[in-house]
């Protein structure tokens, strides 16, 4: 499970890094962790999380601050309701529906995370700060608080992509210009006149401009930024529900031991987040997706799934191209050889043991993503 904690001089440089505790309480898939209440003695969010949540998928949320739920060595902020409602929104929609549309009917209930526990603040001490950890079958979600959905609204994004477009119009403009007016020089001997000029670069901007908004074109355009404006959203909120939730699968059904032998001789245990750089090497061409992957069989296994539940082919296609370097001579794969082979087996065994599809469930997911820029996540869902 996911434990992060850093030296705060690391943290700062940096940004959160994620680990996982190895005390593990495993969970009963089939055991409902949450006890039904009268909704009617229920504040107005304990009600939207009593119903679409603990009703709906059989997962405790909790969002009061209690110091026994915490390690009170470090500094904590309680969440604001509003962050705290923000938060919800956004992983129902990512995380729950994804699972919910894409998987077999019972599988969000059974097989994803079960206690979650908001806190608006990362964990500040002396000298570390925490960033969030996953101890004894829960989840802590830190910096909650921080939380700003916005930066992937779609008018932000579109207006973003004007500015991209103008800029990258504006080059392809004057490097046409010139090369207009040397040809125009080496065919006359005098170049073209600032009026020629002019009238071509009023020309050339509206015709470049035209085919940048074609439909096509621009829609790849839009969500490439889209995925862009997510990153800090997906990796420090989305990606750690996706990790926790592919160690509730090998929990319950061991993986096959094909899967950690790729990699047994680097696993790195506790040092997975030095060890590489001390060496001058990339985790990547060992067949880890991450340094953190290189921790242990359980946390390649989980670090494997929602990296590439929640990459784009493209950023999936690049990461491959990475890892495509032996991490030594002798080695008998490449990187990227090793990744595809636990992504093989992987698929394989979610496909056998749990009669899902991962590539459906990566599809749903990105298509979530995707439309994450037209949805507000600030107000509560109709109904609540």
């Amino acid at each position: 499970m996911k434990k992060l904690v850093f030296p705060f001089i690391v943290a700062c440089a940096l940004g959160a890094l994620s680990a996982c505790s190895s005390d593990i309480d495993r969970v009963k898939s089939d055991r409902k962790v949450i006890d039904p209440e009268d909704v009617g003695l229920l504040t107005r969010l304990d009600k939207y999380i009593q119903k679409a949540f603990a009703q709906k998928y059989n997962v405790s949320i909790d969002y009061r601050y209690d110091d026994k739920l915490t390690d009170r060595r470090y500094r904590l902020a309680p969440v604001k309701e509003e962050k705290a409602v923000e938060f919800l929104n956004l992983i129902d929609f990512v995380f729950f529906d994804t699972y919910k549309e894409a998987a077999p009917e019972g599988y969000a209930q059974r097989h994803t995370v079960k206690y979650v526990n908001l806190f608006g603040s990362s964990g500040y001490s002396l000298d570390r700060r925490m960033a969030g950890a996953a101890p004894q079958g829960m989840i802590w979600m830190y910096n909650i608080n921080e939380l700003d959905t916005s930066v992937a609204r779609i008018e932000k994004i579109r207006d973003l992509a004007e500015r991209y477009i103008d800029y990258e119009v504006w080059e392809r403009v004057e490097e046409e210009v010139k090369k207009q007016d040397e040809k125009a020089k080496a065919d006359t001997g005098t170049g073209l006149t600032d009026e020629q000029k002019q009238a071509l670069r009023e020309r050339l901007t509206r015709e470049y401009t035209a085919e940048e908004h074609e439909a096509t074109k621009y829609d790849k355009r839009i969500k490439k930024l889209t995925i862009g404006q997510e990153y800090q959203m997906r990796e420090s909120y989305i990606s750690t529900l996706f990790h926790e939730s592919a160690h509730t699968l090998h929990e319950e059904r061991a993986y096959p031991p094909e899967f950690d032998k790729l990699s047994a001789l680097d696993y790195q245990k506790q040092d997975a987040f030095s060890y590489w750089y001390r060496k001058g090497l990339k985790s990547l061409h060992a067949g880890f997706v991450s340094d953190y992957a290189s921790t242990d069989a359980d946390e390649d296994f989980a670090e494997l799934f929602a990296t590439y539940v929640l990459r784009t082919d493209e950023e999936w296609a690049e990461l491959l191209k990475s890892a495509n370097e032996k991490i030594r001579p002798d080695a008998k794969y490449t990187g990227k050889e090793i990744i595809l082979q636990k992504l093989s087996i992987m698929k394989q065994y979610i496909r056998d043991e749990y009669s899902t599809d991962l590539d459906a469930i990566r599809q749903k997911a990105l298509e979530k993503l995707y439309k994450i820029p037209y949805m507000d996540f600030t107000q509560y869902p109709t109904g609540y």
